[in-house]
C-alpha cells in the first residue's frame, strides 16, 4: 500500500518528501490505533486532493477508488472539498452522515498528532468522538437559542441550604459594577465574586449541571463563573452576556427564602419591544437562557429583609467553542456531558 502510494505521488506536482512521510505518519498512527483499513487508507491519501476543483492525479477520482476503495476515497475526497479543513469541521460546516463525520474525524485528528501540531483542534476532536460515541450530535445548533428555559426543584433542600450557605461566606469586591452614569449608578452598582475552577468545583454544583445538560439535551461548556449579590433597592442595567451564537446562560438562586414584595425579578428583552418576558426571583430556581437575550435584574424593594444572591455561569455548547481562545478552553472550560 504504501510503495504504490509513493509511485502515485512522485507522478504529481505535490510530491516532496515532507508530504509522504507526513501522509505515511497519519498511516501508521491510524494502524497503531486499530482503525478499519478502509479509514487507514484514506489516512494515507487524505491529501491527495488538492481541492474540489484541481485535482492532483490527472483529475481521476476512479484512479484512487481502484487504490484504496470507494468509500475510503469519498472519504479523501470530502476532506479536501473543505476550504479550511479544521475550521470548517469544528464548526460543523459540512453536510455528511454521523459515520462520515466520525471516519473523517479521526483521518484530521490521527495527522494533526503525527504534525505534531494542533493540540487544540485535537481535543476538540477528542470531544467530537468521545460525544459521536454517546450518540450526542455536538454539531446541533443551542437549543435554547432565543429562547429562556425555567426550571424549579432541581436542588433538595438540603443541598440548597448549603449552597446558600457558601454564597455568604464568599467574599464580595465591586469589579463587576454597572456602566450607569450620574444618578442611577448608585442604584445599578452591585458586586460580585468570581470563581476559579477550583471554586466553582467546591460548590457541589457539577451532579446539578448535569441534570441541567440533561434536561437540555446538549453538552455544556463552562467558560466563567460567579456569585452575584444585591442589596436594598439595587439592580443592574439591561445587558448581553455574549453576542456570539451558541453561548448559553444560566443563573442559579440560592436564597432559600425570598418574598414577592421584595421584588429583584429578571426581565428579558425582545429584539422588538420593551421586554417580552419577566421571571420572578424565586429560592432554588434555575433560568437557561441564550447569552444573546437582553436581559436586566429589576431593583430590589427597600423593603427587602435579606440580600439577593445568584450564581452566574457563561457556558456554550460545542459549536460555540471556537469563538474562544486556546487559553480559555485549555484554562477555564469545564465539560458537562449530557447522556
Amino acid at each position: 500500500m504504501i510503495k504504490r502510494f509513493i509511485e502515485l505521488v512522485k507522478q504529481s506536482p505535490i510530491s516532496t518528501e515532507k508530504f509522504i512521510h507526513d501522509c505515511i505518519d497519519t498511516y501508521q498512527l491510524l494502524k497503531k490505533e486499530n482503525e478499519p483499513e478502509e479509514i487507514c487508507n484514506a489516512g494515507l491519501y487524505h491529501s491527495i486532493y488538492s481541492n474540489v476543483t484541481v485535482q492532483t492525479i490527472e483529475n481521476d477520482r476512479d484512479l484512487i477508488k481502484n487504490e484504496i476503495g470507494e468509500y475510503a476515497e469519498r472519504l479523501v475526497y470530502e476532506m479536501c472539498s473543505l476550504k479550511n479543513r479544521e475550521n470548517d469541521i469544528i464548526k460543523g460546516n459540512f453536510n455528511w452522515d454521523i459515520q462520515t463525520v466520525s471516519d473523517i474525524v479521526k483521518i484530521c485528528r490521527a495527522n494533526l498528532i503525527s504534525l505534531n501540531t494542533g493540540d487544540y483542534h485535537v481535543q476538540l476532536y477528542n470531544i467530537i468522538l468521545e460525544s459521536l460515541s454517546r450518540g450526542i450530535n455536538p454539531f446541533l445548533k443551542s437549543c435554547v437559542e432565543n429562547d429562556i428555559k425555567v426550571m424549579d426543584n432541581i436542588f433538595p433542600y438540603h443541598f440548597h441550604k448549603s449552597l446558600y450557605g457558601y454564597t455568604l461566606r464568599s467574599s464580595y469586591y465591586p469589579n463587576h459594577g454597572s456602566n450607569s452614569y450620574g444618578r442611577e449608578k448608585n442604584l445599578t452598582t452591585r458586586f460580585a465574586s468570581y470563581l476559579s475552577k477550583d471554586d466553582f468545583f467546591n460548590t457541589g454544583l457539577i451532579p446539578y449541571i448535569r441534570k441541567i445538560a440533561n434536561e437540555i439535551g446538549q453538552d455544556l461548556f463552562l467558560l466563567e463563573y460567579y456569585i452575584g449579590h444585591y442589596s436594598k433597592s439595587t439592580s443592574a442595567d439591561s445587558h448581553v452576556d455574549k453576542s456570539d451564537l451558541n453561548n448559553v446562560s444560566i443563573l442559579i438562586y440560592p436564597n432559600v427564602e425570598w418574598d414577592d414584595l421584595w421584588a429583584g425579578d429578571i426581565k428579558f428583552y425582545s429584539e422588538n419591544s420593551p421586554f417580552h418576558k419577566c421571571v420572578d426571583f424565586k429560592p432554588g430556581r434555575v433560568i437557561v437562557f441564550d447569552s444573546n437575550i437582553r436581559h436586566k435584574v429589576m431593583p430590589l424593594s427597600s423593603i427587602a429583609e435579606i440580600d439577593r444572591f445568584s450564581i452566574a455561569i457563561k457556558a456554550c455548547t460545542f459549536l460555540g467553542l471556537p469563538n474562544y481562545s486556546v487559553g480559555d478552553f485549555s484554562e477555564v472550560m469545564t465539560h458537562i456531558p449530557c447522556t
